[in-house]
């Protein structure tokens, strides 16, 4: 049976992106995965299609709409595959999530916006809150790129070296990382990042990168990243960092 991922976004324009490409396009075309995208615009309320509204019990800000998430989960998502949110005070993701999630038949994601789902939606349909690291988004669909990539690559048939599916990857705190991004940027220096092959860089090559100066190492969580879905999630850090 092929594994699935359903989706549910305000913006369906952003997938397949950068899962069309490398490791998971080539194993999208020859059908290992699938992945289906689902407008949640289509489920708005009024003549504006609206999806958002202030939060049930006080506070700033705006969240998706429970009557709207309510009718697109009832509709578009399967009853037996976990039910995802990514959100700043989900579980931390790491390895041994993506790996379990890698041996279901698929999940289902909720891509969130504004200040999030309405908490008694999270509760309703028992939705597991994951974090893909401590900085903010502007929504769950890089998350949820992050999320597939490293997920994908885990699928049989998708590798053809099962060993990569063990290389570690070793990343400082991210705190760590930001306090010393602002020690060392100051006067808005340009800055560069280096991102790795997907087989890491080899002992001699962080080892001739660890010399040059002001090199920084950036913490992405435990998880193995294709290069250019890694290169998203290190410019959002970066971003988040430096408060752009």
């Amino acid at each position: 049976m092929t594994w699935s991922a359903d989706v549910l976004t305000l913006y369906p324009e952003m997938f397949p992106g950068p899962l069309g490409k490398s490791l998971s396009g080539k194993a999208l075309k020859k059908g290992i995965w699938s992945l289906n995208i689902y407008d949640l615009k289509e489920y708005g309320l009024g003549p504006h299609k609206s999806v958002d509204e202030k939060p049930s019990g006080g506070g700033p800000g705006m969240v998706l709409r429970a009557d709207v998430i309510d009718t697109a989960i009832n509709d578009c998502f399967k009853k037996d595959r976990p039910l995802i949110y990514f959100s700043p005070k989900g579980k931390p993701l790491n390895q041994d999530t993506i790996e379990k999630f890698s041996s279901t038949k698929g999940v289902s994601i909720i891509c969130g916006h504004f200040e999030g789902i309405d908490q008694r939606i999270i509760d309703l349909h028992d939705i597991e809150e994951i974090s893909i690291g401590d900085y903010i988004l502007s929504g769950g669909e890089i998350a949820t790129i992050v999320f597939l990539d490293s997920l994908v690559r885990l699928l049989p048939d998708v590798l053809g070296n099962n060993n990569s599916k063990k290389i570690d990857l070793v990343f400082t705190d991210l705190n760590t990382s930001k306090k010393k991004l602002e020690v060392g940027n100051e006067g808005n220096k340009p800055l560069c990042a280096v991102v790795g092959p997907e087989g890491d860089f080899s002992e001699k090559e962080r080892e001739l990168i660890l010399n040059f100066k002001d090199v920084r190492q950036i913490n992405i969580n435990q998880n193995i990243l294709r290069a250019e879905t890694a290169t998203i999630s290190i410019i959002s850090i970066i971003s988040y960092i430096l408060n752009l």
